[in-house]
């Protein structure tokens, strides 16, 4: 079982853009449309440390204290997970670090070394070729050395997948 996270984000619209643009909502006392988007942000998933998706830097660079910032920006209404469930950006950093605290969660750094036999099948073919591709990506996205395996880590400790809008 594994649960997305997802930064909403609120964004003024003028008229002329009013338009099929998607979930919208209307405040009738401001006379104010907005469009709601949700940004991928994290999966938990039983067994494994949290996993952040970097969304190709396009909102922060893959730390916690970009992520912070950005999560705290004037547009950013709160985060909510795909149950509905609303967090505030403190009570979200707490169930991160709850959660990877578990001695039950590991990285799929540590999966293919304790599990390599398990592992094996991922790498296999052209899907290889493919893994290579967005490990180097990343590498000269966010100037980190090439991953070693499918999620690399922040320099403040957070895991990220190698790939993006993987909920």
């Amino acid at each position: 079982m594994s649960t997305n996270f997802f930064a909403v984000r609120a964004i003024e619209l003028e008229p002329s853009e009013i338009d099929d643009l998607g979930a919208e909502i209307c405040n009738p006392e401001l006379r104010i449309l907005f469009r709601i988007d949700e940004i991928h942000i994290a999966k938990r998933s039983a067994g494994w440390k949290m996993l952040f998706d970097h969304n190709n830097g396009w909102y922060y660079q893959p730390t916690r204290k970009a992520l912070t910032s950005f999560l705290k920006g004037p547009d950013i209404y709160g985060i909510i997970d795909e149950y509905g469930d609303f967090y505030t950006e403190k009570q979200f950093w707490a169930e991160v670090d709850s959660w990877n605290s578990s001695p039950n969660s590991e990285s799929s750094q540590d999966y293919t070394k304790t599990k390599p036999e398990e592992s094996n099948w991922f790498f296999e073919g052209t899907y290889e070729s493919g893994v290579s591709k967005q490990k180097k990506k990343c590498a000269q996205m966010f100037g980190i050395p090439v991953p070693k395996s499918l999620d690399f880590y922040s320099s403040d400790g957070l895991r990220f997948s190698i790939f993006t809008d993987f909920d």
